[in-house]
């Protein structure tokens, strides 16, 4: 997993109230109605492996406003996470050393406080978390041949999908080399559509530091969540069926960039997943470009009519592109990498430094327009927010950490937001 490596969603904020709030004629909010927005900032540590996230409640994202981490909370200390939103929380899918869930909710002044926890050290580097409802979330991870079932309103552990009977560690696929086999199967994001469940895998070779793959096709595992319960330990009756495509390499996040969506739906309910060859690092061995497949509505399988190669559409054939950032109409925003700006002297360089530029992509006519010159660290700075045609992107490079409002047709950007860490921008409900 990329570490501190890679949310698009409209909403309109009303007075909300406390679920649990009771039948006082005057309940309290949930959420400080004057900040309507979250900030979290990301600040690395004495070591390229050790974060600290930061998370503060913010008024507006239309002036240039400058936000230091003195009034923020800090919710992890010098480790690693993907941060993701679900009523009116944020979770934290914590990785390094610290494996577990952590929720952590704003009280009414905006002030966030930790709502509980749950370990999941058995996972090993957990992926990114899917929420089905206000009891039902997952999570998976490297180590273990399970998804990981939990209540996010108790911060309860319930269940488990058992995935052993759809293993393939020590499947040999003579790939990269002749007689090697697949040593790890990685469930790295999930995402829900109707009553199924599709879970992306990475099938490893090697993890940390190489994330050399030992297979050249994306993967899928379908799952029936009618048939799923809970507080059962099993699960393993659910699973459907096991996909696979030839013409791209490596599906899901896996916590990228704090927690970035490599797996998005549309207005039109189709999903639509990015194939990335471990973020570009294998983008030389695989052969294969960064590219875009494609699951109809109602469908449970590849769509073969649909391709979408990327970097061709974008920089050119052999610079990958990271991010699905969905936005609306199709249009998605990501990451390319300038291979000529890593740094050949700093082995980490392809990590922290600034070499990727952004792109806006559209999924129906398949093109790319470069959003400006600006360069950025875009393993690291990753997650978008979108609201009323505009796009908030974050920004980071070797001198400093910004929000920039892009407006989603015409690409005229303005920096709105200038953080010490590198920026996220949410909003809870």
């Amino acid at each position: 997993m990329k570490t501190n490596v890679s949310i698009s969603i409209i909403a309109v904020l009303a007075i909300i109230f406390m679920n649990s709030c009771s039948s006082d004629d005057n309940p309290t909010p949930s959420i400080d109605v004057e900040k309507p927005y979250t900030l979290v900032t990301r600040v690395p540590g004495a070591d390229v492996n050790s974060t600290s996230y930061y998370a503060q409640s913010i008024e507006k994202l239309s002036e240039n406003i400058i936000y230091d981490n003195k009034d923020a909370t800090e919710i992890l200390s010098s480790d690693g996470a993907g941060v993701f939103k679900y009523d009116g929380a944020l979770y934290l899918s914590v990785y390094i050393k610290n494996k577990s869930v952590v929720k952590w909710e704003p009280n009414q002044e905006g002030i966030f406080e930790n709502k509980g926890s749950i370990n999941i050290t058995e996972l090993g580097s957990a992926g990114n978390i899917c929420f089905k409802d206000k009891n039902t979330a997952f999570v998976g991870g490297n180590d273990s041949d399970k998804l990981v079932i939990f209540d996010p309103t108790s911060m309860q552990r319930t269940g488990a999908i058992d995935l052993s009977s759809v293993s393939k560690v020590g499947t040999v696929t003579n790939y990269p080399e002749a007689g090697d086999k697949i040593n790890a199967q990685v469930p790295t994001e999930m995402l829900i559509r109707g009553k199924y469940m599709f879970v992306s895998f990475f099938l490893l070779k090697e993890g940390l530091p190489s994330y050399t793959p030992a297979s050249l096709t994306a993967d899928i595992l379908v799952i029936d969540l009618e048939k799923v319960d809970s507080n059962n330990t099993d699960n393993s009756d659910a699973i459907v069926k096991w996909i696979s495509d030839e013409r791209g390499v490596s599906l899901g996040s896996w916590n990228s960039g704090a927690g970035a969506k490599f797996m998005v739906k549309d207005e039109k309910d189709d999903i639509y997943l990015l194939c990335h060859n471990m973020w570009g690092n294998n983008r030389t061995i695989t052969g294969k470009p960064a590219c875009i497949l494609r699951i109809k509505k109602g469908e449970t399988d590849f769509d073969p009519s649909y391709y979408f190669d990327l970097e061709t559409a974008s920089r050119g054939n052999g610079s990958p592109v990271m991010n699905l950032e969905y936005a609306e109409n199709g249009n998605f925003f990501a990451a390319s990498i300038d291979f000529s700006a890593v740094d050949p002297d700093n082995p980490y360089s392809y990590y922290i430094d600034p070499i990727s530029q952004w792109y806006k992509f559209n999924l129906y006519d398949k093109t790319a327009q470069i959003v400006n010159d600006q360069y950025t660290k875009g393993s690291l700075a990753t997650i978008t927010y979108s609201e009323n045609g505009k796009i908030y992107i974050p920004y980071e490079n070797k001198t400093e950490s910004y929000i920039l409002e892009v407006d989603s047709n015409t690409l005229e950007s303005n920096k709105v937001i200038t953080t010490a860490g590198t920026p996220g921008v949410y909003k809870l409900k």
